[in-house]
This record gives structure tokens, sequence and C-alpha cells, in this order.
């Protein structure tokens, strides 16, 4: 694996294009891993202005969720639309007893609130399955410091609703839960016609991509953006040892007004958060000098 660290100052859709073509990468034998859709049109027009008019090669370019998802497709298990995902949710409410004191039931009267609050639940869901945690373990850790009145009774009935969900899923599958049959095997064959696999700015990574990355470490490129307080080992789970921190830049603020927080649940983040921007302004800082990045 190697891993390449550059700074804010640099466009990252260029510097990509740059270390591809400057590396001499055969790009029909890449595969670039990119954050969004709206960075894949930036990365193809910077491309298009190297290369020759004549002879026009691409690599294959694609975001985590598509890996996740073409991977998934090679189980053979059938997945789910996202509105078949919205049909099971609504199904797995109907079915769970007590939602009322997670959210007012008459969601399901309007499609946009009923969307809305489908992604948000759904997502959860996702990224406890991704996450491969275990609920009961969210329970105990959320308890201290969520430990309000009603609090037990509401989380269980969310974990009703979450076991109503995986219910659901007898004909097709949700494709955040069919990473479950995922195996090593698949990951070989889906990226075995690729000699480069590029990683191009990840902010955070679940267990499960920690873990396919991990199979194909040895022909895996990192590329990514950040501070020389950051060491990528923290996202990918390994050290990244001195090839990520070999430069130095300078900072128009200091790392020492740089916080860093990698929270297990979402509810710890918030709280972390609260945390920090309460004692900053204790310690005299201006609330309009506070910036919280949440990646």
């Amino acid at each position: 694996m190697r891993i390449i660290r550059f700074g804010f100052d640099k466009d990252p859709s260029v510097f990509l294009s740059e270390y591809i073509t400057g590396n001499k990468f055969d790009l029909p034998g890449t595969i670039l891993i990119v954050p969004t859709q709206r960075f894949r049109k930036h990365f193809s027009r910077e491309l298009l202005k190297t290369q020759s008019k004549d002879i026009l090669f691409a690599p294959s370019i694609i975001t985590p969720f598509q890996m996740i998802t073409e991977l998934s497709l090679m189980t053979g298990v059938p997945l789910a639309s996202r509105f078949m995902c919205y049909s099971m949710f609504k199904k797995a409410v109907r079915k769970t007893n007590g939602v009322e004191l997670l959210f007012n039931p008459s969601f399901i009267d309007s499609f946009k609130d009923f969307c809305e609050l489908s992604d948000g639940y759904l997502g959860a869901f996702r990224e406890i399955n991704e996450q491969k945690v275990d609920l009961y373990s969210i329970r105990t850790e959320s308890l201290p410091v969520a430990g309000y009145e009603g609090f037990e009774e509401q989380f269980s009935i969310f974990k009703k609703l979450y076991h109503n969900y995986i219910i659901e899923q007898s004909s097709s599958m949700d494709p955040g839960f069919a990473i479950n049959l995922i195996r090593k095997e698949h990951v070989i064959r889906y990226f075995a016609e690729f000699k480069h696999v590029v990683l191009v700015n990840p902010v955070a990574l679940t267990r499960f991509e920690k873990w396919v990355y991990s199979v194909i470490e040895d022909k895996l490129h990192v590329l990514y953006q950040d501070t020389n307080e950051f060491d990528f080992g923290r996202i990918l789970g390994y050290r990244a040892g001195t090839s990520a921190c070999a430069s130095t830049r300078d900072f128009s603020i200091s790392p020492a007004d740089i916080f860093y927080s990698e929270e297990p649940t979402k509810t710890k983040q918030a709280l972390a958060i609260i945390d920090t921007v309460f004692r900053l302004i204790e310690q005299g800082k201006n609330p309009d000098e506070i910036i919280i990045l949440n990646i």
C-alpha cells in the first residue's frame, strides 16, 4: 500500500490526474474509488486536459457505495432497490409496537416525510451492520451518557424495529446488509483485472471497508488531504509510517487549536462536540471563531 498525502492548497481532482498520469499508470488497468459522483465529473474534466485527443483511455471510476453494491451482487443474492427498502421499512414499522415513542407514526401519510425519516433510520441500520456493532454493546456504552428517563424503553423499541427490518428482507436484501455474505474470494475477483486501485480522499471507513482494502493492500494507493497532526493510519487501521508524514507545511493556525475526535456512535460524537465547544467558550474563545468539521 502506498499512502500519498497532499495539502488543502491543492485541488484533489487535479492532484489525482497528475498522480496517475505522472506515474504512467495503465489507465484501463486502474480503478479509482472516489468520494462522490460530483468528484468523478471534476476528475474526468481534468483527465481530458492531460490526454491526447486521438488516443483517449480512462480508468474505471466508482464510489464506495457502488463498490459495496457491486460486491454484494457477486454473492448472487437479490438486492432491494431504494423504494423496496422503503417498503420493507414501512412494514417493519407497522409490526413494531411502541414506535410512537421514537417518532410520530403519521409520517407514513406524507411521502416526503416518510422518505426523509426512513433515510435516517435505514442509514443508521446500515452503519450498525457495516461496523459489525452489537446493539447490546451500544446500549451499555450509551446508557451512562444518554441515561435519560425512558431511554431503556426507546432503545428496546429501536432494537425491535431493527430486527423487524432484517426479517422483512426474506425475498430481497438491503445492499447494506448483503455485505455479510461477501467473502475474500469475491473481493479478489472483483479487483482481479486492475493493477492499481486508487482510493481518493477517504474521511472515514467502516470495518467492512477496512477489511476490503486490506485484501487488496498490495495494489492499493491512498491519496488523502490532511494536516500534520493527523495520521491516516487512524482511518484505515494501519500505522501509516514515515510515508504518510514525510512532508511538512506551514499552517495559518496552530496545530494546538485543532481538536480531533473519533467516536463509536453518533450520540457520543454529538456529546464530544458539545463538550469541546463549551470548554472553548469557557476558556474565552469567540463562538464565531469555532469551526466544526463533521467528516
